[in-house]
């Protein structure tokens, strides 16, 4: 017998639990949970569901419970289907639900893309009425014996299942302490999605922000900031100092690859560095060369020895990550511009002091390229 434990909180031993049975259950209703019991129920008329998640709504997650506006896509629309086998499917919701305009090369709301995965959830419930269970609780616990897995929920109910689905995003940073950090107050915000965290901090009437970390996160922060009337500046440190770079406007070309990979994260740098200049004498840019890799990149990383991922998490992760991982344009055009003007001052190195004053907090911190002490306030 085999137990998976993924949450502090235990069902009460003293209470027998009663127990229904399903076929498959999914713990996590974001976007991974929602979309996989819809295809489950797609696919399989024999299939039974049970989607476990304590939110009172399902299919949104952290990414696309966002409630603003500015808040934008990561990839265009016309790539962001649901369905594999109806690749336009999202472009025609929008222009049916959102915007008759909407093209496939639109980087549309976060929050526009939660109601579509909501309305294929939905819509399968809909034909589906019996065979889709949704249980607004908490899972506890994950029990396996004898080729079936028991899922106990935190109120002493349990949930019977040939497999069992773990779609449980990621998770807060809850009481993570960086170096230098030994004791926090107020003032430290430890994940940056907690409930109404810029609202109850009432960052709007400070001079100045700090986010330590730079990538997508960072830059949704800095569009809420300024959607809250924020006027001051943001700090953003980080390891590296590099934000995500921005997509182009409409889709990049992606050619494919016809050659044997390196087994040598320095090999490979150097064929990915050719193709880009070859690219770049053709007209493009390095986008269509980094997106060509998608499809060859979990390849790439199982044939790769354990010595040369670890050279990749260490020398390369960061420069991949911010050319891999884009932003819409308009919002890469924002930060390019806030960055200039001085609204945006990025900082490379680590932190190695954290002081919370009266007025103040003043964040210690080892400058990456000379390896000097600097402070931010």
């Amino acid at each position: 017998m085999g137990i998976l434990n993924f949450t502090a909180r235990m069902a009460p031993e003293s209470q027998a639990p009663q127990s229904s049975q399903c076929r498959v259950a999914i713990i996590g209703g974001g976007f991974t949970g929602s979309i996989l019991a819809a295809q489950l129920l797609r696919r399989d008329p024999s299939t039974f569901v049970t989607l476990v998640d304590p939110a009172p709504v399902v299919g949104l997650g952290v990414a696309f419970a966002t409630t603003y506006a500015s808040h934008l896509l990561n990839v265009p629309a016309g790539n962001m289907s649901a369905l594999p086998d109806a690749p336009e499917h999202f472009v025609r919701w929008a222009q049916l639900n959102y915007d008759s305009e909407v093209a496939a090369e639109d980087f549309l709301p976060r929050r526009v893309y939660g109601q579509y995965v909501q309305s294929i959830l939905r819509e399968e419930e809909r034909r589906s009425p019996y065979r889709l269970r949704i249980i607004r609780e908490e899972a506890a616990s994950v029990v396996h014996r004898d080729g079936t897995a028991r899922v106990i929920l935190a109120g002493g109910q349990s949930i019977t299942a040939d497999k069992v689905v773990l779609a449980l995003g990621n998770f807060p940073a809850g009481s993570h302490r960086l170096s230098g950090m030994s004791s926090v107050g107020a003032s430290f915000i430890s994940h940056a999605w907690t409930l109404n965290a810029l609202e109850l901090q009432e960052i709007s009437n400070k001079k100045s922000v700090l986010l330590i970390g730079s990538g997508l996160t960072a830059v949704d922060l800095v569009i809420a900031l300024r959607a809250h009337q924020f006027t001051g500046t943001i700090h953003i440190l980080s390891r590296h100092g590099l934000l995500p770079k921005g997509h182009t406007d409409g889709n990049t070309v992606c050619g494919a690859w016809e050659t044997e990979f390196p087994r040598s994260m320095r090999k490979l740098l150097r064929l990915v560095r050719e193709q880009i200049e070859i690219e770049q004498r053709r007209g493009g840019d390095w986008r269509s060369v980094i997106d060509s890799l998608r499809p060859s990149t979990s390849q790439i990383w199982q044939a790769l020895p354990i010595a040369e991922r670890r050279r990749f998490l260490r020398h390369v992760r960061a420069c991949w990550d911010v050319h891999r991982h884009r932003i819409a344009p308009v919002i890469s055009e924002q930060i390019d511009s806030e960055v200039a003007g001085g609204g945006i001052q990025l900082h490379s190195g680590r932190v190695t002091g954290y002081d919370e004053e009266r007025d103040a907090v003043v964040v210690s911190y080892r400058e990456r390229k000379t390896g000097g002490q600097g402070q931010q306030e």
